[in-house]
């Protein structure tokens, strides 16, 4: 726990299905913190399907802005096969850590926004063989991403007819072009307005 910003939210317990990630948690100090790590939902042992299928933020009523919420951690939802959706368009992400949804092979890209105007890094392998290929999907990653580390968008597995964007011609991508050509996979249309 860094108790000037937050805390890390990793279960004790095996978490199944759909699960909705708190704004904030209440410490056994009895202080209040930001939720603004995850880490280690794979969930289950596999075997009998128990894994998490959906992610959610909380999102109280009244209250407009985006969950806290910064990093993904590496590893955090790695091999997790049932994993369908990830709300990231519901929180202030900044970091998807490395192999964060490796070989999570149910995403479902079609129904994810993954235009978080806060984004920056995206690790090594973080999307590496994720996505259910029957689904065709359009990516749009917001031109405030930084950093694609090679392998992190390698991979990808989207329907024939899917293309990855990042940036806009408004907006355009301020990402490396040279370090971000290794990071994507080839085999899908692939664009970058601003350069």
């Amino acid at each position: 726990m860094d108790s000037k910003q937050g805390i890390t939210l990793s279960p004790a317990v095996i978490l199944r299905g759909k699960i909705t990630i708190p704004r904030q948690w209440k410490h056994t100090d009895g202080k209040t913190y930001d939720v603004l790590i995850l880490k280690d939902f794979k969930g289950g042992d596999g075997t009998k399907g128990e894994k998490v299928t959906h992610v959610f933020m909380e999102r109280p009523e009244g209250v407009t802005s985006t969950a806290p919420l910064l990093t993904v951690a590496n590893n955090c939802f790695q091999n997790n096969t049932s994993l369908k959706y990830f709300d990231f368009g519901g929180t202030s992400l900044r970091h998807i850590g490395q192999t964060a949804f490796n070989k999570c092979t149910s995403l479902d890209f079609s129904l994810i926004d993954l235009t978080i105007s806060t984004l920056r890094q995206i690790g090594y392998g973080a999307f590496n063989n994720a996505g259910d290929d029957s689904k065709t999907a359009d990516i749009v990653l917001s031109s405030s991403i930084q950093h694609v580390a090679p392998n992190g968008l390698l991979g990808l597995k989207l329907g024939s007819n899917s293309s990855l964007t990042i940036g806009s011609k408004a907006k355009p991508s301020v990402l490396n072009l040279a370090k971000g050509v290794s990071a994507l996979n080839q085999r899908r249309k692939f664009s970058s307005p601003g350069w």
